[in-house]
């Protein structure tokens, strides 16, 4: 009935976090988890604006990506699961394991919810699957503003997920594991040659 993880860096590594065996649920794996945050370490120096910056999880399930960026430092973050369950098992998690932190959790899809000028750094999107929400969620990033100057947009897909034409100039960098494709998205409204935070 549940599947166990564990985090794989910082102040709560390898504590261990409870999910729900849901057929909705695709946590992302430990070992795309780490290749993800060596990325965001080495390439996007993610140590360097982690202290005062913030996480949009938009599609949490497992909450696993959400709380692994508290663990490794990042100040606030906020999760957005539509699954009542599964929304239960992340407040469990959290009260268990990081219950002094800035975490908000909203049960609701990400596409109905408001966020009142709320704007952030990070974003992770990993939605279901063979569906066309990745798009969609970044399209609503732009159209809404929720992002600030240097926000990165990180999104997990299936490996052949075609992103729309207007979209691509963003993309600074593609990761593939196996079926699997990690996308970021860089300087959101600006051109390429502003991306002066990437180590060389």
């Amino acid at each position: 009935y549940y599947h166990k993880m564990y985090i794989t860096g910082g102040i709560y590594k390898s504590r261990k976090l409870m999910t729900l065996k849901n057929k909705y649920l695709r946590p992302t794996s430990n070992k795309v988890r780490q290749s993800l945050f060596n990325v965001l370490i080495h390439r996007f120096n993610f140590y360097d604006w982690n202290t005062e910056s913030n996480i949009l999880d938009a599609f949490a399930g497992s909450g696993i990506i959400a709380l692994e960026a508290i663990s490794r430092g990042i100040k606030e973050a906020t999760l957005i699961e539509e699954d009542k369950n599964i929304c239960k098992q992340i407040h469990y998690n959290i009260d268990n394991l990081l219950p002094r932190q800035s975490i908000n959790v909203v049960n609701d899809s990400f596409f109905n919810t408001h966020f009142n000028q709320s704007k952030f750094k990070l974003f992770f999107f990993d939605p279901p699957f063979f569906k066309n929400y990745c798009n969609l969620a970044i399209e609503k990033v732009f159209d809404e503003k929720l992002y600030l100057k240097d926000s990165l947009i990180v999104c997990e897909t299936e490996k052949d997920y075609k992103f729309n034409a207007n979209l691509n100039k963003y993309i600074i960098l593609k990761k593939v594991y196996g079926k699997t494709k990690i996308s970021f998205f860089y300087n959101l409204g600006s051109s390429k040659k502003t991306f002066n935070i990437l180590k060389r």
